[in-house]
């Protein structure tokens, strides 16, 4: 088997940089290919296949990315007219959880001439909780009261851990309430601001990092002049 290595890549967006005069005879099946991690999992496989649709035999000279955390494979270097192979991209992705966006170009030879194609790779945010609500609220003016929200971790999120909370503005107060270690949490949420309306935010501390540090959970936080439905603490 003939191995092309590149860096990086993982969901795949395909658009052709030449004219349609250079259009290359390589047509993937498909042109997007959405890929999102679980949580703290290492690399991320994918496969792209596709069809030489020309009428010429297609090498694939080259594959160039704009980062070195992934590599790719052809599956071989030539094929002829009617031929299908694949590129197979794993990508490091370490645990990530931001969101990312990369972009490789295919190198190609036919008989017509040289082609290029890029690949633009994205890697999805995975879903890590489920909020229920997803804010807490509260009408201006009315006596001080507690509202919770329970956070379920997903399924996917196998080692996340809830730590803490902490509030955005000096006028409410968050504590963190641990039900089910690593499945569970409740929050509970305390505001002396309802004499105007306005939004904020309350954050919730997990133990897994991100690009700038520790990954936080945003939930939150509304007065409002009119009532909405809210889960109150007795």
């Amino acid at each position: 088997m003939y191995i092309v290595t590149f860096t990086k890549i993982v969901i795949i967006g395909l658009c052709c940089m030449a004219t349609s005069e250079l259009r290359a005879d390589l047509n993937f099946t498909q042109s997007t290919v959405q890929v999102t991690p679980m949580l703290k999992e290492e690399n991320v496989k994918c496969r792209f296949e596709f069809v030489n649709g020309g009428q010429s035999r297609t090498l694939i000279t080259g594959l160039r990315a704009s980062c070195g955390c992934a590599t790719a494979t052809s599956s071989r270097a030539a094929f002829n007219p009617g031929e299908a192979g694949f590129i197979e991209v794993v990508m490091k992705v370490a645990g990530r959880l931001n969101g990312d966006e990369q972009q490789v170009v295919v190198q190609t030879h036919e008989d017509s001439g040289d082609r290029a194609i890029v690949l633009t790779a994205r890697v999805t945010e995975p879903k890590l909780v489920d909020i229920r609500p997803p804010a807490v609220c509260w009408v201006m003016g009315e006596p001080l009261a507690v509202r919770l929200s329970d956070i379920w971790v997903e399924p996917n999120a196998v080692h996340l851990r809830l730590v803490a909370a902490r509030s955005e503005s000096p006028d409410d107060v968050a504590e963190l309430q641990t039900l089910e270690d690593g499945r569970h949490y409740r929050l509970k949420v305390l505001t002396t601001g309802t004499t105007r309306e306005r939004n904020s935010a309350i954050y919730v501390i997990t133990n897994v990092y991100a690009n700038d540090g520790l990954k936080e959970i945003r939930v939150l936080l509304k007065v409002t002049p009119r009532s909405l439905d809210t889960k109150i603490a007795k």
